[in-house]
């Protein structure tokens, strides 16, 4: 669980500078996601496209990492595509409780994942970016195991190499 400043500057380098990009969300009959569109903090590069330095918890698309295009419409910045993958992984997390998700988040932050955390309603939710030094077998293999205790649901967004 990142601070700002993690957000801000924790992967780009000193010639890229901060943005926002913006991703447009379709909801399914239910209404998920609960949002029109997400914005995802990322770099910009010199060559004018993006890193993305955080993990969307609605978006999909594209992880933490990837580098992506994005057009510009008056001040906002709408992602297009991913130009090139980084190789992450992005899981979205929905935990039965708060002791889940403390104790879920807990053992795959040990492993080396990297969790943006939020609510939707009473709900504790997590974006978790798996970097591509971590075993993705093992992390899907301790996700199954508290999917089958019923202590949450997840979605795999990104997959690793996709």
């Amino acid at each position: 669980m990142r601070g700002l400043w993690w957000r801000l500057f924790g992967r780009a380098k000193p010639d890229m500078k901060p943005a926002k990009v913006r991703f447009l969300l379709e909801r399914d009959d239910i209404g998920y996601p609960p949002f029109e569109n997400e914005d995802v903090w990322a770099r910009e590069r010199p060559d004018g496209r993006f890193v993305i330095d955080n993990s969307p918890l609605f978006a999909t698309g594209a992880a933490c990492g990837d580098v992506v295009e994005a057009r510009r419409e008056g001040a906002d910045l709408i992602f297009t595509r991913v130009h090139e993958r980084s190789g992450n992984a992005l899981v979205r997390l929905f935990f039965s409780d708060d002791r889940a998700a403390v104790e879920v988040s807990r053992t795959l932050l040990e492993l080396g994942c990297e969790l943006e955390t939020g609510r939707i309603g009473e709900v504790p939710v997590a974006a978790a970016n798996v970097p591509k030094r971590v075993d993705y077998a093992t992390v899907r293999a301790i996700l199954d195991e508290a999917v089958g205790a019923e202590r949450l649901h997840y979605e795999e967004a990104v997959l690793p190499g996709r």
